[in-house]
């Protein structure tokens, strides 16, 4: 929670230096307003599960429950709002996102050292880590140095000290208290005290609002809404001091999101593209492997479906008649590519659940298989049309820019939005609904599930065909958005390889999958965009740029493999007659 809460904070510097055009309070009370419509429906959400679960919720019913829990939040968003504003108006003083950052982060060090004044004490691991990580954050945020000390360092350096405050205030009440209810009446209190210093020292207006609403909607969202309620929940039975050293991470986020967002040396729509793109075509493709494992199908062939899902959909792009509406483009894309995706995995279904072939062999072959095919088919239309042309390439100019849209100067692409809902979809499915909780019944204990009714084969069916739906739609979304031509003859280059590592080091859990996946986009980016971004000085050729996600997995799951909790029987075909 804590390592994901990071990553939020850490963009939402930039979408801070971004909104650093108006003033500090103004900025500080639209995100927080937005936070307190975010936490409402939330708190909600959380009581509806408590209750189908038969624990506690609702508001507190005795009276010193409810003063602690308003207490709690007096205090935290107190020392919030303080925090908060001291770091707006010193980037609004100076927009540098890696010194705002490091300045910031300087709580790793503060916690600790308050700390000791109420009694704990750090073991030296810790503070040795403390030093390498500040030592690490100086380096990768300061390279230029300090320079000269100005005055919004000042700034800075006070809403360390603040934030260590606030930190220690949520290690205190997090315990004692619901932690989303803390968030809740905590930005409440940050809205409130933002909006009265906004309305005695600036003067805000809606044409303001207007001109900065994405960097004001993705600070209140995702850094006011989901970052500090992530914050309370992680926090919730951990060290202060080490989760200090955690949160500082989005110090290493910011510098990414400054050098990469900001003319640091590279535009917002270039590299927020290619991060969020590609992390949406992993998480996809990750989430359909996560279906058909927790049916107990181990889909090897992810990187097949892939292809022939992107095949499907070039195909119906190229063959789209002129002026076809949008929705209409998009709606048989999907329909196209969806089609050939569960197609092609019902030979996995077909191969290792009715003769019980080994999955893994399968897959592979899948993956050979689906290559030569998109080559041989797209070749054969090729040659029909022109014998001279023997090419693998489909050209989709004009139907690609039906997945496009804009909002002010973003520039967004429809695939992120499919894979937000896929994620949603994908996590209620998993675990609120009764196919489900039959799905994954199958994955742990297929034995179990026969013997209360459920078709274990069609279980296992279903959870293959959707895999080949999501892998499918990946794909589309792997070719689409960067180019308007594919040649099918280097398939996906590894992608569904790398959306398997997002799986496993997601442990098989959609939000997981999530984060996963967006750190793993950010080092395939770093390909993509390392020419024109500080990576240029060092010189290195592109393709070490193109190895590190893979490089990165490897090392990931080295460390992470042991403790992987992969469905119990996935991998295992099952026999009805056996016990």
């Amino acid at each position: 929670m804590l390592m994901l809460c990071a990553f939020i904070w850490g963009t939402a510097f930039v979408a801070q230096s971004a909104g650093s055009g108006m003033g500090a309070y103004s900025f500080l009370a639209g995100r927080s307003w937005l936070a307190v419509l975010v936490l409402i429906p939330t708190v909600f959400a959380f009581d509806a599960v408590r209750k189908k679960q038969g624990q506690p919720y609702g508001w507190p019913k005795e009276k010193s429950e409810r003063k602690t829990l308003l207490a709690a939040g007096l205090v935290c968003g107190t020392f919030l709002f303080a925090a908060s504003a001291a770091q707006q108006i010193g980037i609004t003083i100076n927009p540098s996102t890696a010194k705002a950052a490091f300045l910031t982060a300087m709580y790793v060090v503060l916690v600790p050292v308050f700390g000791l004044f109420l009694g704990r004490k750090g073991s030296a691991q810790l503070w040795v880590s403390m030093v390498i990580a500040v030592a690490g954050l100086y380096m990768l945020c300061m390279k230029n140095g300090f320079g000269g000390i100005e005055t919004s360092d000042w700034i800075l350096l006070s809403c360390a000290v603040l934030f260590s405050f606030q930190i220690m205030s949520i290690d205190h009440f997090s315990p004692l208290v619901d932690g989303v209810r803390l968030s809740l009446i905590q930005f409440i209190v940050v809205a409130v005290e933002s909006s009265a210093a906004a309305l005695i020292f600036e003067t805000p207006t809606l044409a303001e609002y207007g001109a900065n609403l994405l960097p004001v909607v993705y600070c209140g969202v995702m850094s006011s809404g989901a970052g500090y309620t992530l914050q309370i929940l992680g926090q919730k039975e951990l060290n202060p001091a080490i989760a200090s050293l955690i949160m500082c991470l989005e110090s290493v986020f910011s510098a990414l999101g400054g050098w990469l967002l900001l003319g640091q040396n590279l535009s917002m729509r270039e590299s927020a593209g290619c991060t969020l793109i590609f992390a949406a075509v992993l998480m996809l493709v990750a989430l359909g492997g996560c279906f058909s494992e927790h049916s107990g199908v181990i889909n090897l062939g992810l990187e097949g479906i892939m292809v022939i899902g992107a095949l499907g959909g070039a195909l119906v792009m190229r063959y789209l008649p002129s002026g076809t509406s949008a929705f209409v483009t998009i709606l048989l894309t999907l329909l196209g590519s969806v089609t050939l995706g569960v197609l092609f995995s019902t030979l996995l279904a077909v191969a290792c659940i009715n003769f019980k072939a080994d999955q893994t062999i399968v897959g592979t072959a899948m993956n050979m298989l689906s290559v030569a095919a998109a080559t041989v088919i797209v070749k054969a239309l090729n040659t029909a049309v022109n014998p001279d042309d023997v090419s693998a390439t489909i050209q989709y100019i004009e139907p690609r820019k039906a997945f496009s849209f804009q909002i002010g100067a973003f520039e967004g692409n429809w695939f992120m939005v499919i894979a937000v809902i896929a994620l949603i979809v994908a996590y209620v499915t998993l675990y609120k609904t009764r196919f489900g909780l039959r799905l994954r019944a199958c994955g742990e204990h297929p034995q179990a599930a026969d013997s209360v009714g459920i078709n274990v084969y069609k279980m296992r069916y279903a959870g293959v065909l959707l895999s080949g739906a999501l892998g499918a739609i990946g794909g589309l979304a792997y070719i689409v958005p960067p180019v308007q031509t594919w040649n099918f003859e280097v398939g996906v280059a590894g992608a569904g390889f790398l959306a398997l590592a997002v799986m496993i080091f997601g442990q098989w859990k959609p939000f997981n999958i999530c984060a996963a996946a967006m750190f793993f986009a950010v080092f395939k980016s770093l390909a993509n965009i390392a020419d024109s971004t500080f990576l240029a000085q060092l010189h290195w050729s592109s393709n070490i740029y193109n190895m590190m996600p893979f490089i990165a997995s490897m090392i990931i799951l080295a460390f992470t493999s042991k403790n992987s909790m992969a469905p119990k029987a996935e991998g295992i075909p099952y026999d009805k007659g056996s016990r």
